[in-house]
């Protein structure tokens, strides 16, 4: 067995393992980077990359405002008024579905959805609203909106990051198309659960802490301001980032041992190990073996469509990373990539490890999903959206 072919069968291996065991994925994939780099002899500066390295920054930043959000309830807080609004089965389905979308294209659908589970559940069951049509569509809804910017998912840092898009360019050109897909894929979840949807009993008055709410609320604006703007001055998505994360680091005293605990600080364990993993794959020539001269934007949609339904997202960005590092792809085949990847995770559960962790959450809270329950909202909800993908790419309109 040449070390090409030893390199294609440990990353088919780890991707395989960590599909099976989704808890474990730190784990398998930390490994599979050991593994790769002492079979291949490869040095540690061959494994440093500058882009990767404003990934880790980057998805660092966003674990320290996540962190600051769960810590000042900023979820619960938004998700109560809204829902504190609303008399309709119309308006309760729209304020949940539309919160966790715009949520999740701010602050990552990874680092959103087990808040806004347990958030929606606890409201639902309290408030004596059905919560399983509302936790299905937040998160088919989740991972749909996520195509909007550049910090949306795991995967869009990575494609954005190693493409070069800037934060600010990727909202200009997604954003647009993942409101519409949003509310395309929105309508049928509606219809579908109709039935299901009540409006929630009056919801009592709840006391804040609105100074820990409006900090995390002025560090959030700011980090979201500041990154959009970072383009204009020619500045790097993740030094700005990187400046918003250490500035609350510093000003946030006494409370950042509580925000700590926040923390989803696996997600970097698996991220860290992921790249190197792909990174390593890439360096080893086996790539080659996968014979890929171009592909149009089209092929590009529907092959992370299909990879990203049944692994990782961020695991099919890095895959299409390392196959394509010396394949010429236009522009258009990139935002392929960047639709595929979200709309893929939204059809399976398997498609977003968000998703898996969402799951076994509300199972936790004793609101049994299962898989076929999942795909069979999911698939007639988002095929539409998919229709919506391939019209815009065939039609050059990205």
């Amino acid at each position: 067995m040449t070390l090409e072919t030893l390199a294609l069968v440990t990353v088919s291996t780890a991707i395989l393992a960590s599909t099976i065991w989704p808890y474990r994925k730190p784990a398998v994939f930390m490994t599979s980077a050991v593994l790769l780099t002492s079979f291949l002899n490869i040095h540690v500066e061959e494994l440093v990359d500058p882009r990767l390295l404003e990934v880790l920054v980057i998805t660092f930043s966003l674990l320290i405002i996540s962190g600051l959000l769960r810590y000042s309830n900023f979820f619960e807080f938004v998700t109560a008024k809204l829902l504190s609004k609303v008399n309709t089965a119309l308006a309760t389905f729209l304020a949940v579905n539309l919160t966790a979308a715009l949520l999740s294209a701010l602050a990552a659908t990874s680092l959103v959805l087990l808040y806004m589970v347990t958030v929606t559940t606890e409201l639902a069951v309290k408030h004596k609203v059905n919560p399983k049509p509302l936790l299905l569509s937040l998160l088919i809804s989740s991972n749909v909106a996520s195509m909007a910017t550049m910090i949306g998912d795991l995967s869009n840092i990575i494609i954005a990051t190693c493409v070069g898009f800037s934060y600010s360019y990727f909202l200009y050109k997604m954003g647009l198309i993942a409101l519409i897909e949003l509310v395309i894929v929105l309508i049928p979840l509606y219809l579908l659960f109709k039935e299901q949807l009540s409006a929630p009993s009056e919801i009592e008055e709840v006391s804040w802490d609105y100074y820990k709410l409006t900090f995390s609320s002025s560090i959030l604006t700011m980090f979201l301001g500041l990154s959009v703007a970072s383009g204009f001055f020619g500045i790097s998505e993740a030094s700005i980032m990187a400046v918003v994360a250490v500035a609350v680091l510093f000003i946030g005293g006494e409370r950042m041992k509580h925000i700590y605990e926040k923390i989803e600080w696996e997600v970097i364990l698996y991220l860290g190990a992921l790249l190197i993993t792909f990174r390593a794959f890439s360096h080893s020539g086996a790539p080659n073996l996968i014979p890929l001269r171009h592909i149009d934007p089209i092929s590009s949609f529907l092959l992370s469509l299909g990879l990203s339904a049944f692994i990782d997202d961020a695991e099919a960005a890095s895959l299409a990373i390392s196959l394509l590092n010396d394949v010429k792809l236009s522009e258009s085949s990139w935002w392929g990539f960047v639709m595929g990847t979200s709309l893929g995770s939204a059809i399976s559960p398997l498609g977003s490890i968000a998703n898996l962790i969402a799951l076994r959450r509300v199972r936790s809270l004793g609101i049994p999903i299962t898989f076929a329950d999942y795909v069979k909202v999911s698939v007639p909800s988002v095929t539409l959206a998919v229709i919506v993908s391939l019209v815009a790419l065939a039609g050059g309109l990205l």
